[in-house]
């Protein structure tokens, strides 16, 4: 049972800090579209580089959801016994 609350946790940890990571991304996005005329390439790379970061994050947690899912479907069929 402990096993089940520390993965539980975890993976609770983990989604707080992908949204974290994103609503920092739309922050940024929103600051350079507000000071556009402003922006330098060197910020521009810098966001594009933390998109592909949180791209990455949520779609390893996208597959660590599927994965989830498969085991389940699969426990349960074989609880049924086929």
């Amino acid at each position: 049972m402990s096993e089940h609350i520390s993965t539980a946790s975890a993976f609770n940890t983990m989604f707080k800090n992908f949204m974290t990571m994103n609503d920092m991304l739309y922050s940024g996005m929103a600051s350079m579209t507000a000071h556009f005329s402003s922006m330098n390439p060197g910020k521009f790379l810098v966001l594009q580089f933390a998109m592909g970061q949180v791209t990455q994050v949520g779609e390893a947690i996208s597959n660590m959801l599927s994965q989830t899912q498969s085991i389940n479907s699969n426990s349960i069929r074989n609880f049924k016994g086929g």
